[in-house]
């Protein structure tokens, strides 16, 4: 049985909005791109595809086999491509087995096959082997309409570019690609299947993962966290809960904000962090891994993966000083199609005096929980501080009560 690693997306359910130890070498030992090779073909010297933003996850539109183009994830984070099995239909010849998919959320079984081509825009793979099977879960996950993840296998063939502010991805051939004025490049090791980058975050350097599948903040990986019991000795913190690809598993985690963060000859002040409970929250490979950089770091940047020349370049983008998005509310909550849970409410916030665990959250501001997804209560509570949210909520038996929540500065 193959294993496949994909760690996307990783969605911090309460706070903001991956890391496995180096001993699960196994899992990256073999991905579609290892299994069978595919080629590589590209109109031209680059190709610009826009992109579409969804709860800060990249959006593209995939070709399979010549079919219509439906959204697809754009992963740097995803060892090898998923494709729904609704989204391709293959000949029973095309199939090459089976594969396990490990993600944030557990191990699901899909089928290994050899499709004819994936192509975007003028960016194709031909003859690719990828994962196919059910992705109604991550859709669910998501709350968008995703046909599949697009990872390494199709991505180490180019220099890809993702330029947030203009809301496009850019795929250059390798051999003829011009360095960029006021780019600065810096090394990352690719072989593991997503780029690992030195960097360091609050006093913490090491190797660091860059996610694209991550629509949140940092993520310290779950050893390095035990090794350094950084959950007790970090203060203040806000609880969270941490989901995936890949089943129904959840993780608790904490957020916490460090000083600063430095990545090449960049550095910015106050980043938020989230440390896992678990030392396997998310897995990807590589030795010695500190953590996972998401959206909440690169969208600071145009940046430019160089999968063959083991680089990445940085330049700083409008969002380069915008602050950190975090959970203002000091709620964990888990969501349950018609409602959502208090599980658990932090010491001294606004929250404490109004909630309590158990408690049934059945509308937030005016929608009723089933209209507010997860992705809309994301953005809902990290809104800036002084900003009125209200929730209809269900303790017990008693009757339905309207509550005001003020959100607050909490780290």
């Amino acid at each position: 049985m193959k294993t496949l690693r994909l760690a996307a997306p990783v969605i911090v359910l309460v706070a903001t909005a991956s890391p496995v130890p180096a001993a699960d070498e196994a899992a990256c030992e073999a991905t579609p791109a290892e299994i069978e090779p595919a080629e590589a073909v590209l109109e031209g010297d680059a190709a610009e595809v826009p992109f579409r933003t969804f709860f800060n996850l990249l959006l593209v539109d995939v070709a399979v086999n010549g079919g219509e183009a439906r959204p697809f994830i754009l992963d740097t984070g995803a060892g090898g491509t998923l494709v729904d099995a609704a989204a391709a239909v293959v000949a029973p010849e095309a199939e090459r087995g089976a594969v396990t998919v490990r993600g944030a959320g557990g191990e699901e079984e899909f089928a290994l096959v050899k499709l004819d081509s994936l192509a975007l825009g003028g960016a194709r793979l031909l003859g690719p082997t990828v994962a196919l099977g059910e992705l109604a879960p991550l859709r669910e996950l998501i709350g968008a309409d995703v046909a599949g993840v697009l990872g390494y296998d199709f991505l180490r063939h180019f220099v890809v570019k993702v330029d947030y502010e203009n809301s496009l991805v850019t795929f250059y051939e390798p051999a003829s690609f011009a360095e960029p004025a006021g780019v600065a490049f810096i090394p990352a090791e690719t072989s593991t299947g997503h780029p690992i980058v030195e960097m360091a975050v609050g006093g913490h350097r090491g190797r660091f993962v860059v996610d694209l599948g991550n629509p949140g903040p940092i993520i310290l990986e779950g050893g390095y966290v035990a090794e350094h019991d950084l959950i007790t000795k970090t203060s203040p913190k806000l609880p969270a809960l941490m989901k995936g690809a890949g089943g129904p598993k959840v993780t608790r985690a904490y957020s916490v904000r460090m000083d600063d963060l430095t990545i090449g000859p960049y550095k910015v002040a106050g980043p938020v962090v989230v440390l896992p409970a678990e030392v396997e929250a998310v897995p990807l490979c590589g030795a010695d891994l500190v953590g996972n950089v998401g959206w909440e770091v690169l969208s600071r940047f145009t940046f430019y993966v160089d999968y063959p020349g083991d680089r990445l370049g940085l330049a700083p983008s409008a969002r380069f000083d915008a602050p950190f998005d975090y959970d203002r509310t000091g709620l964990l909550l888990q969501y349950a199609g018609d409602h959502y849970v208090v599980e658990e409410v932090a010491a001294a916030v606004p929250a404490a005096s109004l909630l309590a665990p158990g408690d049934r959250v059945t509308a937030i501001d005016g929608k009723a929980a089933a209209e507010v997804p997860l992705p809309a209560w994301a953005r809902l509570r990290c809104q800036p501080a002084g900003t009125a949210l209200k929730l209809t909520v269900e303790r017990g038996d008693g009757p339905a009560e309207e509550i005001t929540l003020e959100l607050a500065e909490l780290l």
